[in-house]
C-alpha cells in the first residue's frame, strides 16, 4: 500500500514538473514577477493553453487591465537578447519553439526565429537576435512551445516588451505568422508525438538541434491536419488560417509589413476596352453599337446583349446598285434587235450622253437637207444603244 502511496506521489509530481513557463522577461500576470499583486498573480502558469479554460493567444491574459501590461524588457532592434524558462521542470524530450512580436495586441504576429528540435532539452536560456526591421514601440513577445513527448499541447508565455531602434516593419515573408496546433478550436491541427515539429513556414532565421542538428529535415514533418499557423496567415503549405482564435486573437496577415504594396490597375469596363480598342476598317459599312445608356452595362455576371448592327441608308443604295445588272437593246440594221448586259452607268453619265446624242442630231439636221435627214437620223439611232426601261 505504501508503495502504491509512493508510487502515486511521484506520478504526480512528474504530471507537475511536466510544464514550463517563461521567467525572464515576465509573462503578463507571472507569479515570479513582484511588481504584480496576489491577487493577479496566476499560480498554474505552467499549465498549457485550452487547459483550464485558457485560450489561444497568452491565455486571454491581452485584455488584462493596463497596469498588467507595462513592458518588462527594452530591446534596441537589431541585437542579441535571450529569453529564460524557469527551472525545475520537465522538458518532455525537447521539441521546438517559436518567437514571435505583435504590435496590435495579438491579432498578427510575426515570428522572429524558430528552433526546430532539442528546444528547451539542451538549454533553458536561449539567444536570438531582434531583426533590424522591427519598429520601434511595445510589442507582445510570444514564446511557443510544442514538446516532443507527453499529451499533445500547445505552450505559449507572452510578455510586453518595448523595441528601440527600430526600422521600417517585419514582411510577412521573412517574419510569418507563428505556428498553431493542439489550440481547440482555433484550427483542426495536432501535433505527432515522439517527433520534433518542422514548422511548416518557419521563417528567416531558425536553429536545428536534438535529432535535426546539421539537417534540414523535411517541411511539415510531426504534424497533422490543416490550417496549422495563427489566424489569418499562410501556414507555407498554400493554406490560411481561419477567423476564429480566442481572447486577444483575430485574423488577418502579419502586424508590421515593410513590403511596398503595388496598387493594382483598374479592370476596365466593358465600354471603356470598347473605346480605348482602335476602330477597323472594312469594305462593309456593318457596325456595332456601343453602349450609350445605363440599360446597356450590366450587372456582374449578368449576359451582354448581342451587338446590334445598323446600316446606313446610303451604304443599302450603294450595295444594291452595285449587285444590280442592266440590260440593253440594240437594233440592228435588218430591223432585229439584241439584249445584252452592260455595265451599270450613273445617272449623271446617262444625262450627259442623251444630251451629247441630242446636240449630235441637231447638227445632222442643219446640214443635211430634208430627203437625206431621216436616212442620216435613223443610222445615227441605230447606231445608239436603247436601254430596256425606255423601251
Amino acid at each position: 500500500m505504501k508503495s502504491s502511496t509512493v508510487l502515486s506521489l511521484f506520478a504526480f509530481a512528474g504530471v507537475a514538473l511536466a510544464h514550463l513557463q517563461m521567467q525572464n522577461p515576465y509573462p503578463i500576470k507571472s507569479q515570479q514577477n513582484p511588481a504584480v499583486s496576489n491577487d493577479d498573480k496566476d499560480y498554474s502558469y505552467t499549465a498549457p493553453l485550452v487547459a483550464n479554460g485558457l485560450p489561444y493567444p497568452c491565455k486571454g491574459y491581452l485584455g488584462a487591465a493596463p497596469s498588467l501590461l507595462t513592458p518588462q524588457k527594452s530591446w534596441p532592434a537589431g541585437t542579441t537578447q535571450s529569453f529564460t524558462i524557469a527551472p525545475p521542470g520537465a522538458v518532455h524530450g525537447g521539441g521546438s519553439c517559436q518567437l514571435s512580436l505583435s504590435y496590435d495586441m495579438g491579432k498578427t504576429w510575426n515570428v522572429i526565429f524558430s528552433y526546430i528540435g532539442g528546444c528547451m532539452a539542451e538549454d533553458l536560456t536561449n539567444s536570438f537576435v531582434i531583426p533590424k526591421a522591427a519598429p520601434s514601440g511595445e510589442a507582445v513577445f510570444s514564446w511557443t512551445w510544442f514538446n516532443r513527448l507527453g499529451n499533445r499541447e500547445m505552450y505559449q508565455n507572452c510578455a510586453i516588451v518595448t523595441i528601440t531602434n527600430g526600422g521600417s516593419g517585419l514582411n510577412s515573408r521573412d517574419f510569418p505568422a507563428p505556428f498553431v496546433a493542439n489550440a481547440g478550436s482555433v484550427n483542426t491541427c495536432s501535433t505527432v508525438e515522439g517527433q520534433d515539429v518542422v514548422f511548416p513556414n518557419p521563417g528567416a532565421t531558425v536553429k536545428y538541434s536534438g535529432d535535426y542538428r546539421g539537417t534540414t529535415p523535411a517541411s511539415g514533418r510531426g504534424v497533422t491536419g490543416s490550417n496549422c499557423v495563427h489566424p489569418g496567415g499562410a501556414d507555407g503549405a498554400g493554406t490560411k488560417g481561419g477567423s476564429g482564435g480566442g481572447s486577444g486573437g483575430g485574423g488577418g496577415g502579419n502586424a508590421v509589413s515593410d513590403a511596398k504594396n503595388l496598387a493594382a490597375s483598374p479592370t476596365p469596363s466593358p465600354s471603356a476596352a470598347a473605346a480605348s480598342a482602335p476602330a477597323s476598317s472594312t469594305s462593309t459599312s456593318t457596325s456595332v453599337r456601343p453602349a450609350s445608356s445605363s440599360a446597356d452595362v450590366k450587372a456582374p455576371g449578368a449576359v451582354a446583349p448581342a451587338p446590334v448592327a445598323s446600316t446606313s441608308t446610303s451604304t443599302v443604295a450603294a450595295a444594291a446598285q452595285t449587285s444590280k445588272v442592266r440590260t440593253c437593246r440594240r437594233r440592228r440594221s435588218n430591223g432585229t434587235t439584241i439584249a445584252r448586259s452592260v455595265n451599270p452607268i450613273s445617272a449623271d453619265l446617262k444625262a450627259h450622253r442623251e444630251r451629247r446624242g441630242r446636240r449630235h442630231t441637231g447638227w445632222g439636221a442643219r446640214r443635211m437637207d430634208p430627203e437625206s435627214r431621216s436616212g442620216r437620223v435613223a443610222a445615227m439611232a441605230a447606231e445608239r444603244p436603247v436601254y430596256a426601261d425606255k423601251v
